[in-house]
């Protein structure tokens, strides 16, 4: 038996709260399968097989192939039980299964619920903003079916998600590229936004001399293509706007498209404490520190002359280094390692559930999901610039 096993079977039989297996398919198994291995080492057990649903359809058409349609196999050291997971939608599907990701797509939220097997264990599962992702929200009247979050909220039992700053481990001898254009922007939403984004840099155009890339922008790039984004390390500025006002919804634009690659990212999204919060200190610019387009304007001028004030956005490499966070929010397919990682939090979950408290805490998850960047909330004007 792996080691993994034996440190659940200690665990179960040393807990301090009561579990019930009867309510919990997984744990139910895997303790099963573990003490009848401890058991009965030299009889070949019941074989023990867990099934975990992705359950995406419509919107997961590009991200699947044949192979992972069926039930495929896939194995978790912690566990001797044999896992299998598939994507799908069926009703059949969903009363198999003994774990189901909730992935972004629209369904008939009645159907599955009712369709949900006593036990089962459902993870909760998006990288975007609730803004983009209405269809995940059960109605009110179902309450929290999740038993674990995966989000980009800090307050999920697993994230947050895109990159983190990291200060165990700072930069000896920091280097900043000597750029030779001013501000770069590559979108290509350009209209599905919680706010004008795409207007705003319309208007910021007109002031200042911006390069735009994507489907939003009057230059090509096309997204996965080889090279593509080495034009970023070109740039003293980027514009690293957010499609949503939400809380802690930081994302690539901002670590990838503007850090990473060596630019200042002038943000906007959450508010700027989320950013002081969870940003290297003073490395980016928030367009609600200016009142006009033309006070913003002037300051930008003012560092792209004065190489002293510029470089100042980039002290915080003394202090650490901006490094990738797992990637498993932001693959929509899971397989292998990144699965067994998210099976093992909802067993820890089982064993010790005063650790994760997001589901407590949020007894209703449509009010919670939609209650973080309410429309009240939105600011309809950036700087003197409706949007």
């Amino acid at each position: 038996m792996e080691s993994g096993g034996q440190w659940l079977v200690e665990t179960l039989i040393n807990m301090k709260h009561k579990v019930s297996l009867q309510e919990n398919r997984l744990l139910s198994k895997i303790h099963k399968s573990a003490i009848d291995r401890q058991n009965n080492s030299n009889t070949s057990p019941d074989i023990c097989v867990i099934k975990v649903l992705q359950l995406c359809k419509t919107m997961c058409v590009r991200m699947i192939t044949e192979a992972n349609k069926r039930w495929t196999k896939f194995s978790c050291k912690f566990s001797n039980c044999r896992f299998e997971t598939k994507v799908g939608y069926s009703l059949k599907d969903i009363q198999e299964s003994d774990v189901v990701f909730i992935l972004p797509d629209s369904r008939d939220w009645k159907a599955i619920i009712e369709s949900r097997p006593k036990g089962q264990l459902w993870v909760f599962h998006s990288k975007e903003a609730p803004f983009h992702g209405p269809e995940q929200s059960p109605p009110r009247e179902f309450g929290n079916p999740f038993n674990i979050s995966l989000t980009f909220m800090t307050s999920s039992d697993i994230g947050p998600a895109y990159h983190y700053f990291d200060t165990r481990n700072p930069e000896q001898n920091p280097k900043v590229l000597r750029k030779t254009k001013l501000m770069s922007w590559a979108s290509s939403n350009c209209n599905h936004t919680s706010w004008g984004r795409t207007r705003f840099v319309h208007e910021l155009e007109k002031h200042l001399d911006i390069d735009t890339y994507g489907l939003c922008g009057r230059l090509e790039c096309p997204r996965f293509s080889e090279g593509c984004w080495s034009f970023r390390a070109d740039y003293k500025f980027n514009l690293a706007l957010e499609n949503s006002q939400c809380p802690e919804y930081i994302t690539e634009k901002f670590w990838y498209n503007a850090l990473d690659a060596g630019s200042v990212p002038i943000v906007f999204g959450p508010p700027r404490e989320d950013y002081e919060r969870l940003a290297p200190p003073h490395s980016f610019i928030h367009v609600d520190d200016f009142k006009t387009v033309q006070e913003f304007t002037d300051y930008i001028h003012l560092l792209d002359r004065n190489d002293d004030l510029y470089l100042e956005y980039f002290a915080w490499r003394r202090l650490g280094r901006v490094e990738k966070s797992s990637p498993i929010l932001t693959t929509r397919i899971q397989t292998g390692r990144r699965l067994c990682y998210i099976i093992m939090t909802l067993l820890k979950k089982s064993l010790s559930p005063d650790e994760y408290p997001w589901k407590d805490q949020h007894p209703n998850f449509h009010d919670w999901w939609h209650g973080l960047c309410p429309k009240d909330s939105q600011k309809r004007r950036i700087m003197d610039i409706d949007v």
